[in-house]
């Protein structure tokens, strides 16, 4: 059997520039799918964070719906912002209060950074009557990118709840009422 080739045998110039140019191309395509890919993850890790997969936002709705203002003003919805003292920063913050958990309430904050990013997280409170109000203290450790530990401290009446923050690397506060009945 005969091989055909395409090239002379005596012209290895002609074989390694070809094979340089195969070389290349491979490595050019290799390096575009690796792009492709690193540019798939990247949207998809958006979408994925960006896009509220949680259930906050949709239990606030209902909770918002159904009872906007309960008799326990320990419980139900509450909405308003968060500032940061040291740098200024606020953005949005939703909250809602259930009883439960280790001190028998707990805080679920969702709260707004740029507009754009959403942080939610969990902190159980320890809560105590003071006349028409309720103080509250409580802490949780939002991870160290977060800024590790951070403790609460304040107070809530039927239609205001204000509380500080403190953590290593920020402090403020946040400032909440009841929502608007959205029914």
């Amino acid at each position: 059997m005969n091989n055909v080739s395409f090239f002379d045998s005596d012209n290895d110039q002609d074989s390694q520039d070809i094979t340089h140019i195969q070389t290349s191309s491979m490595t050019a395509s290799a390096s575009t799918q690796s792009l492709g890919f690193r540019l798939l993850l990247l949207c998809v890790l958006v979408m994925a964070f960006g896009s509220g997969c949680s259930t906050f936002n949709y239990e606030w709705r209902q909770t918002v719906k159904a009872n906007p203002a309960p008799s326990d003003p320990r419980l139900g919805p509450w909405e308003g912002t968060w500032t940061s003292e040291p740098s200024g920063h606020s953005g949005r913050l939703r909250c809602l209060l259930a009883s439960g958990g280790p001190t028998g309430t707990q805080a679920r904050f969702r709260a707004t950074y740029a507009k754009l990013l959403t942080f939610e997280y969990t902190v159980p409170l320890r809560m105590s009557s003071q006349g028409e109000r309720q103080k509250f203290e409580g802490s949780a450790d939002l991870g160290k990118l977060a800024g590790g530990l951070y403790t609460y401290d304040g107070f809530l009446s039927s239609t205001q709840l204000f509380s500080t923050y403190n953590c290593r690397y920020d402090h403020g506060i946040f400032r909440m009422t009841r929502p608007e009945s959205r029914r």
